[in-house]
């Protein structure tokens, strides 16, 4: 932010004292024989120290001080209109005006300290009551928690920044506690989603294996698509119980490479003993791994029959005179489309520009397809980060997507990354760049 042009002057201490008075709610306050009042009540809704400025409370200070006021006043009116920060708290943030205006008195190093405790307080509160999930109402605990502090603040006058440190320390405490419950409630989930992503993995996995006879157009229709819908799933719990060098898997896919050979066209007496020989153990084996799956027995059975009248093909398509007979097999448009299936598809892969700066902690607001947006807060990435965990404030309401869902919601503006400058620095920003032509020279 620009630097701050208020610098080596404070106000009367006069005008600090009345400032005090006014904020513990004493009526018929003068200065220098002129009344002032404020209406604390009305601090919540409206910006009070434009009545003071209008009542002539910069004739009783110095030209620099006057600005500190007019600029505070400022401050609020954008506090107030901002959009992001529920009613409720705007009301608890107004009730702070005449602390926040003595401060910026008495210390001038507020409009430059963007870890000022008074500024971080406001932060604070603005950004909890912002990703608030639902209404923030006097009976939600944020309100009880920020409430108490506020009040504290009100009630004692004190002209340096104390105060707002304390109070901030313990609403930091306050959210730093609601995080952890939050972090709680959703780490019931991890295990689940771990499970599950282990499973996508493993099937992933599975997937790439068979990917290159899927794609082979001379692997008829049945065979590609016993692969894809039933040995995707043999292979994919093979590899999660065995791993992918395992024993287990390594049979797996060459009982698959073996079926694959065994429905080629048989080149010659050689090719077909070795059919003949291999048979038992590719019938064996591949009733074997179907027996690991809860696929239907009816399903395996029409497979095992086509797969019969397969190997006849092969061995008549073999044994004849022209070696053209043997060539690769006509497809169809379907057996196109099913060897399409098997290969990776890139548009829809998932994109993960921008996952890899997401950590734990990280708010978003998820826009649904009711209207309504959420603010849900990262809690929790799977150790492959395929999956990520979000839960609101509150600790409820809890949302996994994986790392293709979040991707697509990113890209698509769904989802967007809460990560905007803080309310106070934003505005002391946009509120000194107003001033800074006009207080050039002002030292």
């Amino acid at each position: 932010i620009p630097s701050s042009p208020f610098r080596g002057q404070s106000a009367a201490a006069g005008v600090i004292q009345m400032l005090g008075k006014l904020q513990q709610g004493e009526s018929g306050v003068t200065l220098g024989d002129q009344p002032f009042s404020v209406d604390m009540d009305a601090a919540a809704t409206m910006n009070v120290l434009h009545g003071l400025l209008d009542a002539g409370i910069g004739k009783h200070v110095g030209k620099v001080d006057n600005i500190v006021i007019d600029v505070v006043a400022t401050l609020f009116d954008f506090i107030f209109d901002d959009e992001r920060v529920p009613e409720t708290m705007k009301g608890l943030i107004g009730r702070l005006q005449l602390p926040v205006l003595k401060l910026a008195l008495s210390d001038h190093s507020f409009f430059s300290n963007r870890l000022h405790p008074s500024r971080k307080l406001i932060n604070a509160m603005a950004q909890a009551a912002s990703t608030w999930d639902g209404e923030l109402t006097p009976d939600s605990t944020l309100y009880q928690a920020a409430e108490p502090l506020v009040l504290r603040i009100q009630t004692e006058a004190c002209d340096d920044a104390g105060v707002f440190a304390s109070c901030l320390a313990s609403f930091e405490h306050f959210l730093s506690e609601q995080e952890r419950l939050a972090d709680e409630k959703a780490a019931a989930l991890t295990g689940k989603l771990e499970e599950r992503e282990q499973l996508e993995i493993a099937r992933t996995v599975a997937e790439g294996a068979v990917a290159a006879h899927c794609a082979d157009a001379t692997v008829p229709e049945a065979v590609r698509r016993f692969l894809l819908d039933c040995w995707v799933d043999v292979l994919s719990r093979t590899a999660r119980s065995d791993g992918e060098d395992g024993t287990q898997w390594n049979a797996a896919v060459a009982t698959m490479d073996d079926l694959v050979w065994s429905i080629q066209p048989k080149k010659g007496a050689e090719e077909r003993q070795r059919l003949v020989t291999l048979l038992p153990r590719l019938l064996g084996g591949l009733r074997s791994g179907l027996d690991t799956t809860k696929i239907d027995a009816a399903i395996r059975e029409a497979f095992f029959a086509e797969l019969v009248k397969l190997h006849a093909a092969a061995v008549r398509a073999g044994m004849t005179s022209s070696d053209s007979a043997s060539g690769p097999v006509a497809t169809t448009a379907a057996d196109d489309a099913v060897a399409q299936d098997a290969q990776p598809d890139e548009s829809d892969s998932p994109d993960t520009i921008g996952l890899e700066d997401l950590t734990r902690g990280t708010w978003i607001e998820l826009h649904l397809e009711s209207g309504e947006r959420r603010a849900v807060r990262l809690t929790w990435i799977s150790p492959a980060r395929t999956m990520y965990l979000f839960a609101n404030r509150q600790g409820a309401r809890a949302l996994a997507l994986t790392q293709r869902e979040l991707s697509r919601k990113l890209l698509g503006g769904d989802a967007v990354v809460l990560n905007e400058e803080p309310l106070m620095d934003r505005i002391v920003a946009d509120v000194l760049d107003e001033y800074q032509p006009g207080a050039q020279g002002v030292e």
